[in-house]
């Protein structure tokens, strides 16, 4: 649907097309600023009460019996 407005929007206008698929133009243009400016991927940070590995197998191996 995205792809249709992308296409033909630049000839029949995107106000038009957006309200002919029932789709709202923020989220239009928000689907838009998604692809182009990806958010960085950033590792979630451990935490402080986290289990230490060993005792996270431990748990896996109880669960596993």
């Amino acid at each position: 649907m995205m792809d249709t407005i992308a296409e033909y929007g630049p000839g029949l206008g995107v106000a038009p097309l957006c309200r002919a698929l029932d789709v709202p133009r923020a989220t239009l243009y928000r689907v838009w600023h998604r692809e182009q400016n990806p958010a960085p991927s950033r590792p979630r940070p451990k935490p402080a009460r986290a289990l230490s590995d060993d005792e996270r197998q431990e748990v896996l191996d109880v669960l596993h019996e």
